[in-house]
C-alpha cells in the first residue's frame, strides 16, 4: 500500500517510516501516511477547527441545598426541599447525597406547585450513605418559574422505636 519507505536515523536502529510521495511546487516530498484526500496537493482536504460549545456540557451554575430532617420520629416522615430554581431557567438534576441514622426510605421529586413527580426511590440501611446519579444528564429536568419549582426528598424512618436524623445534599445544573 506504500508508495514507498524512506529510512529514519534514530541512533542507527534503520528503522522504515510508511510515507507516500507527493509533489509540491514542483518538488517531490514524502510525507507520513495519513491520507485524507488524493494524492497530489490539490486533492488534499482542507482541515478546519470547529469551534467547541461548551456552554452545552458546562453547567452556568452549580446549584445545592443541604438539608437535614432532625429526630423524625419511628415511621414518621419530612420533607427536604431545594432552593427554588429561577425564572427561564432549566434545573438538570445532578445528584443526590443521602444518609440517615437508621433505616430510611428517600423519594427523590421533582415539584412545580403543588405536584410532585417522583423520580427515583431509595432505600437505605443505617449509617451507610449514598450518592444517587441520575442515568442521563436531561433525566431529571425542570423548568423554573422563580416561585414554587424546585427539588424535593420526602425521607421516611422506617425503624418503628428509634428517632432518626436523616440527610440530603440536591445539587443541580441551572441552564
Amino acid at each position: 500500500m506504500a508508495d514507498g519507505t524512506i529510512g529514519v536515523d534514530e541512533t542507527n536502529l534503520d528503522k522504515l517510516l510508511d510515507t507516500e510521495s507527493l509533489t509540491v511546487s514542483g518538488q517531490t516530498v514524502h510525507r507520513e501516511r495519513i491520507q485524507i484526500a488524493g494524492t497530489v496537493d490539490t486533492e488534499l482536504a482542507k482541515v478546519t477547527d470547529l469551534a467547541l460549545n461548551v456552554t452545552e456540557n458546562s453547567p452556568l451554575v452549580a446549584a445545592r441545598t443541604t438539608g437535614e430532617a432532625t429526630s423524625v420520629s419511628a415511621g414518621g416522615s419530612s420533607d427536604i426541599t431545594g432552593s427554588t430554581i429561577p425564572n427561564n431557567v432549566t434545573g438538570k438534576l445532578m445528584g443526590v447525597n443521602m444518609s440517615s441514622s437508621v433505616a430510611g426510605k428517600y423519594e427523590i421529586k421533582s415539584r412545580d406547585g403543588g405536584v410532585e413527580t417522583l423520580i427515583d426511590t431509595i432505600f437505605l440501611n443505617a449509617y451507610k450513605p449514598y450518592m444517587w446519579k441520575p442515568p442521563h444528564r436531561d433525566f431529571a429536568s425542570r423548568a423554573g418559574d422563580g416561585v414554587d419549582t424546585s427539588y424535593r426528598v420526602t425521607v421516611t424512618n422506617l425503624d418503628n422505636s428509634q428517632t432518626a436524623d436523616m440527610h440530603a445534599t440536591m445539587y443541580w445544573d441551572e441552564v
